[in-house]
């Protein structure tokens, strides 16, 4: 009578374990699952032009990048050496679009005033 108890018991343990192992690896899964389908919606979205550059509702594409940037401001801009340079660390520049063509619209960045022009 009393081992007929502890196998029962023993055997409700293991179906508590393999219920919570089951339940564990479903979750797992899905979490898997779920940022699948996020990374994937994020996909399918356009990344656009970053805002401080040129920007049209109309279908645009980058003709030439030759903005020069640094990515933070306490690096300084080396346009001759095209490198910036934060003490004595170098590190190479970002190359912004500085041409876009808009629906047969040529825009070139002027970058004395910092501005969009009509070529």
């Amino acid at each position: 009578m009393k081992k007929q108890k502890q196998e029962k018991l023993r055997k409700q343990k293991k179906i508590i374990m393999l219920i919570l192992l089951s339940v564990i690896i479903l979750g797992s899964l899905l979490l898997v699952i779920l940022k699948l389908i996020a990374n994937q919606s994020d996909n399918n979205q356009s990344t656009g032009l970053a805002i401080d550059d040129f920007y049209s509702s109309d279908n645009c594409r980058c003709l030439e990048r030759e903005d020069l940037r640094c990515g933070n401001s306490s690096w300084q801009l080396d346009a001759e050496r095209r490198i910036c340079v934060n003490g004595k660390s170098i590190t190479n520049v970002i190359l912004g679009c500085s041409k876009y063509e808009c629906n047969g619209i040529t825009y070139e960045l002027n970058t004395d005033i910092k501005a969009w022009e009509v070529k």
